[in-house]
């Protein structure tokens, strides 16, 4: 009734093969034998739910005259929906309305880009600085000074600015792309944690405390973070306790992360220009947890910041004042000084080593979480 395709079509699946004259021929020749039991059913749908059915056929219609049904611009594309239309997973607290349309093609989400939607500040807070970090700093310390220290610490900050623009175009789709996108988000988080603590403790040398066992203790502290935020959201995403886990997770690898910088956080030494730097992304740091953990000021007013200044979006700006504070402490740090060959290997197979973690770890969350959400229903 719905499809005008024929059973057989319908559990096939109606994507997979088109109408043919021998299908459309027998939908003639038993619609008759289905007028009582589309009557039947009918009766038990509510009045609205085929006003709702009607408009689109409409809509559908329109699209078909005028030759719009495979633009992005067209009429049902461009419909954001409300909160209570999407599942619950990808519902956003406080967040009623500007969300995108499910199960439509990568191509529409692409370009979802370049229209008003609740993820569009998202994806370009971070998309756009991915792009100034390249020019104006990875580009020229590979033309000039090829610096590894810095070049892996920038390798980080752009998988975190990456995963985090791409999360935001793309995790609408469905609950299973939505998990996906979210581990990938997960993955750039982890792979700019252990960028930025293995540059700090390279660049600090001898002086750091327990410097031999560090690099194991980082990588341990950080996996830990990264495995439990992942397999809890993809597990327990409506648990409560799971932001408290994930809260002191996150707590216990900042605190790993600045360890190389102990020592200088309590001397007095006011020609240390780099720990100013340092000191001000931790501060920007702490800011940014208000408005993630608090959904502040969204909380106040709900609906009054469904598309702009919501509190992940604050969040994204204070994100990037972290970052280029410690893009400029770390320029401090690895000022004129030199580095054995060996400590520059022992950074690259530190970050390769994490890569594969990352790489082998995403491979088997995506498949664990295709189990569970390929079913999902809306809620």
């Amino acid at each position: 009734m719905v499809t005008a395709r024929s059973w057989s079509s319908i559990t096939d699946g109606v994507d997979k093969t088109k109408s043919s004259p021998e299908e459309r021929q027998e939908m003639q020749q038993q619609a008759v034998s289905l007028v009582n039991q589309i009557s039947q059913i009918l009766d038990t749908i509510p009045k609205e739910m085929i006003l709702v059915l009607k408009t689109n056929d409409l809509l559908r219609s329109i699209e078909h005259r005028l030759g719009t049904e495979n633009r992005s611009d067209g009429f049902l594309e461009e419909m954001l929906l409300q909160s209570s239309d999407v599942p619950q997973i990808l519902r956003r607290n406080y967040i009623s309305s500007g969300y995108r349309p499910l199960n439509r093609s990568i191509h529409y989400y692409l370009l979802s880009a370049f229209r008003l939607h609740n993820e569009l500040v998202n994806v370009w807070s971070h998309g756009l600085p991915l792009f100034i970090l390249l020019l104006y700093y990875i580009y020229p310390e590979v033309k000039e000074s090829q610096r590894i220290q810095l070049l892996v610490l920038y390798f980080g900050i752009g998988c975190l600015l990456a995963a985090s623009a791409l999360t935001h175009l793309l995790h609408s789709r469905s609950p299973c792309d939505h998990i996906f996108w979210l581990i990938i988000d997960f993955s750039g988080i982890a792979i700019f944690s252990f960028c930025t603590g293995l540059q700090r403790h390279v660049c600090q040398g001898s002086s750091t405390k327990f410097s031999v066992y560090y690099l194991a203790t980082l990588t341990l502290v950080v996996g830990l973070q990264y495995l439990t935020t992942c397999l809890l959201y993809i597990h327990r995403p409506f648990w409560k306790k799971r932001h408290l886990i994930r809260f002191l997770t996150c707590t216990l690898s900042t605190i790993w992360i600045n360890i190389p910088l102990f020592e200088r956080y309590f001397d007095q030494n006011s020609d240390d220009l780099g720990i100013h730097y340092h000191i001000r992304a931790v501060q920007w740091l702490i800011l940014s947890s208000i408005f993630m953990g608090a959904s502040f000021p969204e909380c106040m007013a709900k609906g009054v910041f469904d598309f702009f200044c919501y509190g992940h979006q604050l969040f994204h700006l204070c994100i990037l004042a972290v970052i280029w504070n410690i893009i400029q402490g770390a320029q401090y740090d690895c000022l004129e000084r030199e580095f054995s060959t060996e400590q520059n290997q022992l950074i690259l197979h530190s970050l390769i080593g994490m890569l594969i973690f990352v790489f082998v770890t995403v491979i088997f969350l995506r498949q664990d979480a295709a189990k569970k959400y390929e079913k999902v229903v809306m809620m």
